[in-house]
């Protein structure tokens, strides 16, 4: 490493006399096209998002744990960022691969855990190049996130990392879960779920982690308790680039599929990624009184809205879902009445009247006045039959129901028994 180091300056100094261009050793060139956004210069340590935040973070990793780990964040479906190192990439890239393909953000902590701020600038470059073409060379991408070991850095730490578009986390919150080295017993498990709850006094905790090559089976274990805890708190789980992690949601169908104009309807949606639900839409207008039942069922009160279909949406706090034909929801306007004919009959009833309008769909019920009529026969969404009832003599307002409303009185729909 050192001769390398040698040649490297020698190589720089000659570039210098001769006037060419030179580029700082594991500068912009080296790591122009990672594929990274700008990285600003400095360190963070709060989760990114509104509201209240929390970022599990995991270093050291792949350990012989991370399956495990895994498991438990897919069990309670909250995402997390991982920090691995070069030399354990190197041993194990399907674990590497695993994390990648369900989704958390990988981030680089070096080829092998060295102290940066005690090597030059060219150890530290080596240190961070190393692991990130590792990282690249099993993922196909670099990382954009960086957490230097230990925490310890220098402004030839924060420099470096910035010019490879690299992101420098820390953290807000220790567990020290190293200090079990490998041991699950139960104090443990009960010390670093106390550590890592005490990010609750804070709206955007970092919870450090580790993923060490011999396993973390206490940190394994106390997992799903502070999992629940910060759910329990109202905490949102992100990865350090302020992503869910879930999967947006899907909407696959409706019961009924239709209602008033009016709202007020109970909906069933059943679908997919029900979790974290801010609202359920009908077109432009919002439903009320939402009930997740499950992650793939909820209830939701219709809002009112013009006659027509329309999409149901499910948004959640990771998207919304996207507008298919199995998410349409038809809006149906009470019925009309244009005419009634004939337009009398006798007391005794009997008599069959056509009864025209509009949407005559699902109906329910005919009345003269407050009399239901008998024999109801529906023809079209325009026409139907109705035998009058008996009825002391008088004018009175034929009105039609359905399952949307009833039609709205006028002179068109009079009818006199006498």
């Amino acid at each position: 490493m050192r001769v390398r180091v040698r040649l490297r300056s020698l190589f720089v100094a000659t570039l210098m006399l001769t006037g060419l261009p030179v580029v700082a050793v594991g500068a912009t060139a080296a790591g122009a096209a990672t594929g990274c956004p700008a990285a600003p210069y400095g360190v963070s340590r709060i989760a990114p998002g509104a509201g209240k935040t929390l970022a599990l973070t995991f270093d050291d990793g792949p350990g012989r744990d991370t399956g495990r780990m895994m498991a438990v964040l897919a069990s309670r479906h909250v995402t997390a960022t991982f920090f691995n190192l070069g030399v354990n990439e190197a041993r194990d890239p399907a674990a590497v691969r695993a994390e990648a393909a369900a989704g958390y953000a990988l981030g680089g902590h070096t080829w092998d855990h060295r102290s940066l701020p005690t090597l030059n600038a060219a150890g530290q470059a080596s240190e961070i190049d190393r692991e990130r073409s590792q990282e690249a060379a099993i993922t196909g991408r670099y990382p954009c996130l960086f957490r230097p070991p230990y925490g310890n850095y220098n402004a030839t730490t924060l420099t470096l990392a910035q010019q490879r578009g690299m992101r420098v986390w820390n953290w807000s919150v220790d567990t020290e879960d190293w200090k079990a080295q490998g041991s699950g017993s139960g104090y443990w498990i009960d010390r670093i779920s106390s550590r890592a709850k005490a990010g609750g006094a804070q709206a955007h905790p970092v919870i450090l982690f580790h993923n060490q090559p011999g396993g973390n089976p206490a940190t394994v274990a106390a997992l799903p308790g502070i999992i629940d805890y910060y759910r329990a708190h109202g905490y949102l789980f992100v990865d350090l680039y302020g992503r869910t992690g879930l999967p947006a949601p899907t909407v696959r169908g409706a019961s009924p599929v239709s209602g008033r104009t009016a709202g007020g309807e109970r909906v069933l949606v059943t679908g997919t990624g029900f979790t974290q639900v801010t609202a359920v839409r009908f077109g432009g207008a919002t439903g009320s009184f939402v009930h997740v039942v499950s992650a793939t069922l909820l209830a939701v009160t219709s809002p009112r809205h013009a006659a027509g279909i329309v999409n149901m949406q499910v948004v959640t706090s990771h998207g919304a879902s996207k507008l298919t034909t199995a998410d349409h929801y038809t809006y149906v306007a009470p019925p009309t009445l244009s005419s009634v004919a004939p337009a009398g009959g006798p007391t005794a009833g009997g008599t069959r009247v056509v009864v025209t309008g509009t949407n005559f769909i699902h109906v329910t019920a005919v009345r003269f006045g407050p009399s239901n009529g008998r024999y109801l026969r529906v023809l079209s969404r325009t026409t139907l039959l109705i035998t009058s009832p008996a009825r002391s003599a008088g004018l009175v307002d034929v009105r039609v129901a359905t399952r949307y409303g009833w039609s709205a009185v006028r002179t068109a729909d009079r009818f006199r028994f006498s």
